[in-house]
């Protein structure tokens, strides 16, 4: 798989949820640096990440506005749209690096305004992130979501 196909799909298993196909595009040595939750090594720190998101987000969804692939990096900018556990919006515009060997991600790196994230950053760094249980804590992505209250 080429690197264009690779964050391709990368990004169709993001938005459907399939964690198990979103796992498989990296390497077990992958490296992470993610605005939001630091500098990671493994991919079980993207395993133990999964979690995490259904108690982040009822819904989301990331879109790629521009893909740029030369070789095996990638630049994707992305509009990402979420709904959080508590019910607030984030729209946000942001970018992501992938470096791909072997039709693995081995290297991912993110960056955007963490603005609108800090309620959650907050939260989570205080132990008080929400639990969900509606919806069996499985959440909504992409156009499937249905109407949104705020």
């Amino acid at each position: 798989m080429d690197t264009a196909e690779v964050i391709d799909r990368y990004y169709g298993a993001l938005n459907d949820a399939d964690w198990d196909a979103w796992l498989g595009f990296f390497a077990d040595d992958v490296v992470v640096d993610s605005q939001l939750d630091g500098h990671a090594e493994g991919i079980q720190s993207l395993r133990d990440a999964v979690g995490t998101i259904g108690r982040r987000y009822t819904r989301f969804s990331m879109e790629p506005e521009h893909v740029l692939v030369h070789g095996d990096e990638a630049a994707v900018f992305w509009q990402f749209e979420a709904t959080t556990t508590a019910g607030d919006p984030i729209d946000v515009r942001g970018a992501n690096y992938f470096r791909v060997r072997d039709g693995k991600i081995v290297y991912f790196r993110n960056v955007h305004d963490p603005a609108p994230f800090q309620a959650i950053v907050d939260q989570t760094a205080a132990g008080q992130g929400p639990e969900r249980e509606a919806d069996g804590g499985k959440i909504r992505t992409g156009g499937d979501a249905g109407p949104q209250t705020a």
